[in-house]
Order: structure tokens, then sequence, then C-alpha cells
């Protein structure tokens, strides 16, 4: 069985995972008990059968416990399978309180502020808590490279001034294709991907998809995961936390390996990544944030077709990481935590 404990007397409450044979016909009572248990993703809502209640992820430290079950495939985990996609997971609401919601009115602070990226970038933070539980990585090294990668924007490719539809680089935490490919995930990236110059470069692929995706899709992301995995939010930061994990030593080591190229290019990377992760350690620097949010959208903002009036930060995080529980967490939970052994 897989336990989440929450280390704070407020919530004190106890995650256990459905096993696969147990009565289905429970399974929206329990699975709503789950995700009030879920305190990993700090800020789900609907914990009470007759109140919706926000749960205060910002001042408060969560004790993670997973552990694999009995009968899961435990080798999974070894080194010599880091590389293969462990789950596959699709969009399915799970039941009618984590429905999407409209949303209008919303201000969003300057996409290149730290305060915009880390806005953003917690919108994906239960999802990065998990994986970070399950690789044994330090807490919020998953979204510091998210930060630096794409500021939190999921629909966004790794652009640049001479290519507008990027060099083949996608997800939240951008990762090229045949990258992709190497850790098991479904791109669109194929044999002949890459460029004469670098496998890891495919301006053909990336204008593909990057239009896919704006053109057709309108970056609804439910309907761009079906294109690639990168894009689904938590195979895309599974596979970063695979990476870290296999890369192996320092956390230096470990982010220095993902960004590749040359000493130069590793050395400020991981100096941006560790700022990013001092940032999202500090409960100042974090109620900043939200006090500035809340400046640009409190009384303004509308969730569901009704104005937030107090705290639209909160709510506008809580909705998201409500909504990245469609995206098959809870059976991605359900695989527990891997041995951590380099």
């Amino acid at each position: 069985m897989a336990v989440l404990e929450e280390g704070r007397s407020l919530i004190g409450l106890r995650l256990i995972i459905i096993e696969r044979n147990s009565t289905m016909d429970r399974f929206p009572k329990l699975l709503k008990a789950i995700f009030c248990g879920l305190v990993v993703s700090f800020l789900f809502v609907g914990c009470g059968d007759d109140e919706e209640e926000v749960l205060d992820t910002y001042r408060t430290k969560v004790l993670l416990d997973m552990q694999m079950d009995a009968e899961a495939d435990q080798t999974i985990c070894h080194k010599y399978r880091l590389k293969k996609k462990p789950i596959h997971l699709e969009f399915e609401v799970v039941e009618d309180s984590y429905k999407e919601k409209s949303m209008a009115g919303l201000k969003m602070p300057g996409m290149k502020t730290t305060t915009g990226k880390m806005v953003r970038a917690l919108r994906f933070e239960n999802i990065a808590k998990v994986v970070e539980a399950r690789y044994c990585l330090q807490e919020n090294v998953i979204l510091a490279l998210v930060m630096q990668e794409t500021r939190g924007e999921d629909c966004r490719p790794n652009q640049s001034s001479t290519h507008p539809w990027g060099d083949g680089g996608f997800g939240i935490c951008h990762m090229q294709g045949v990258v992709g490919e190497e850790y098991g995930l479904n791109t669109v990236c194929n044999p002949n991907c890459g460029e004469k110059h670098s496998k890891f470069v495919c301006f053909k692929h990336a204008a593909m998809l990057g239009q896919q995706m704006y053109n057709d899709d309108k970056c609804d992301r439910k309907l761009m995961i079906d294109r690639d995995d990168r894009l689904h939010p938590v195979l895309n930061l599974d596979a970063v936390g695979r990476m870290l994990a296999l890369a192996g030593g320092s956390l230096e080591n470990k982010v220095k390996r993902y960004r590749g190229g040359s000493t130069k290019q590793r050395n400020l990377y991981w100096d941006r990544v560790s700022q990013y992760m001092r940032l999202l350690d500090s409960k100042t620097r974090r109620t900043k944030v939200q006090k500035e949010f809340n400046k640009l959208n409190n009384d303004k903002l509308k969730i569901g077709g009704e104005i937030v009036r107090k705290d639209a930060f909160k709510q506008y995080i809580a909705e998201h990481q409500r909504q990245n529980v469609n995206y098959g967490m809870l059976d991605y939970v359900e695989l527990g935590k891997c041995e951590c052994v380099d």
C-alpha cells in the first residue's frame, strides 16, 4: 500500500490506495477520501461533505511515506528499468467535483518575472511532489526545473528568435523528442528525427507539433496529450524524475546531467535552478507571490462563474491542481515509492 501522511494536526489524514480488486461500487466516496488525504497535492478542495475547503499549502511541510504495494512490480524501480515508462495515463474526470471550471477575468503576472514563473509552475506542484517522493529527489527540484525550462507554461515550445516553433523541446519541463523516446515516451519523433548537427534537435517535428498544439488544439491540454506523452503533465514530470534519478550522485550532478551541453552552460543552468529552489522553499517569497497575485485578481477573477472575493491565489492554484488529478494521478500514486539507491 501507498501511505501518505501529512505532518499537521489540522489534517492528520492518511491515504490508503485502493487495490484494483477492491469493491468498486464504493469508488466515488473512497476517491474523495483519498484526495482529501492526498495532502501532497496541498490544495485539493471538497474535504467536507457539505462545504469546500482549500488547504493552506504554504505554511506546512508534508511528510511522505510511499511504500510499494506488496503485489506491485518492484523491479520497475531498479536502475536498469528507469528508462521505461512506468505507466500509461490518459485524461478522465474522476468525479463531478473535479470537472473543469471556467475562468474569466484572470490577470497573470508577467511571464518573465519571478512571480509569474512561480505562479505558473505552482499549478503543477502536486504532481511534482509525488514525482520527487517516488524517485527520492530533493524537494522543489522538479518545479525549479519547470521554472527554468518553460516558466510554467505547458503549451510553450522551446522557441528561439530563428525558430518560432522551437528545436523540438516540449512539455511542462522541456524535453527533446529523442530523449523522450529514450525514456519510453511516445512522441512525434521517429528514427529520422534530428538535424545534421545534432540528433537532439528536430525543427520539422517541432513545427508540426507546435502548430497542432496552437492551431488545432488551442493549447487544450486534454487534446494535446494524445499527440505526444511529453505534453502529459504527469508523464512529462515523471520522465524528468527518472532522468534525475538515473544520473545519480549529488543534486548538482543530477541537474547538470539533465541540462547537458558545455561546462559553462551546465554551471549557469545549475545556478539558476538552485536559485529557483531557494525561492520555492522560502515562505516569505511564497507569501509575496500570493499577495501580488491577489492584488491583481481579488474581486476580478471568476472561477465557475463566481467572483473570487478573497485569496484568489489559493483558489486559482487549487483549481489547477484539482484538474491534475484527472490526468491519472490516482493511478500514478498507486505505483508507490522507488528504492532510493544510487
